[in-house]
């Protein structure tokens, strides 16, 4: 049985509508939605959460249907950071109440804090308010509350937003963590190389218009196949530039970079010739060069 199934979700507001969209998540899976701002990825997780009511489609998590307003202690959501946690509370006042929340009983919160406290880098802040918090100090504080409970299914939402590096890695180690024990998650972010350190399959979202879930491989290959990099010596000519441009290449100071097509090589070694070149390689493209082709796809 899937930990998460999403069937036929829908949502509509003024000027915007999330359309039909299905999807599952398997028991120690992480399933990345994906899209621009705006195309509908917070919509679709408050959905799941039960915090927005859906115009049609159901969802179940872990078998039961999702009823919104409803406690699954089951379920733990991370979203918009700092908005899930209560700002005139402490950070230890916060933990319980959210932890009596999902049902854990008084002992079980007493021996949870401190490990809470220790994962989210808090310990000298159990007695500070909420809101003398840094942006990511909450970030990191809101996760932790989220996992104490060992939730069968966590959806989060940009869950590195604001972080710095060192914590970025601990709440990196936490997912995989809750991944290994069988916790199903839902992540959203626009840091696409977390993103593809641990997600197995994605579903993009353009203008709330849902893509069919897919390998982050295969992402990678229908939207843009591989890159071709280039690096110069020196950042070329304004005329080169000019000429690299109108054939589709980005140029960024001494770099160059484009699709790799079967011509392409030839065409922007001639457009730089005599300029010396440093190195140049074809790859397979990132997730992060297919959510740019996205974007330049719904510009167009």
């Amino acid at each position: 049985m899937s930990s998460l199934e999403v069937t036929g979700v829908t949502k509509r507001y003024p000027g915007f509508e999330l359309h039909p969209t299905s999807f599952c998540v398997e028991p120690g899976e992480i399933f990345a939605v994906l899209g621009l701002n705006g195309a509908g990825k917070s919509t679709l997780l408050r959905t799941i959460a039960g915090t927005v009511l859906p115009d049609a489609g159901e969802v179940r998590v872990n078998g039961m249907v999702r009823k919104p307003g409803r406690v699954d202690p089951t379920l733990s959501v991370v979203l918009d950071g700092g908005r899930s946690l209560y700002w005139k509370m402490s950070v230890g006042e916060n933990i319980d109440y959210f932890g009596a929340l999902k049902g854990a009983s008084a002992k079980a919160r007493g021996t949870r804090r401190n490990e809470v406290l220790v994962r989210a880098g808090l310990v000298d802040k159990a007695s500070s308010l909420v809101g003398t918090l840094s942006r990511g100090m909450q970030q990191r504080l809101v996760l932790a509350i989220a996992v104490m409970c060992e939730p069968r299914v966590l959806l989060l939402d940009e869950p590195t937003l604001g972080v710095d590096l060192v914590h970025e890695r601990q709440i990196l180690q936490s997912i995989e963590t809750l991944r290994e024990r069988g916790c199903a998650i839902v992540l959203t972010s626009h840091q696409l190389d977390f993103v593809e350190r641990l997600a197995r399959r994605a579903l993009v979202l353009a203008d709330g218009r849902p893509g069919e879930s897919q390998t982050i491989g295969q992402l990678q290959d229908v939207l843009c196949r591989r890159v071709l990099e280039v690096e110069l010596e020196q950042a070329p000519a304004d005329g080169t530039v000019e000429r690299l441009r109108a054939m589709g290449v980005s140029v960024v100071e001494r770099s160059l970079r484009a699709d790799a097509t079967s011509t392409c090589l030839y065409s922007v070694l001639e457009a730089v010739r005599p300029a010396p070149i440093i190195s140049c390689t074809v790859g397979r493209a990132s997730l992060r060069d297919a959510m740019e082709q996205l974007a330049h796809k719904e510009a167009a």
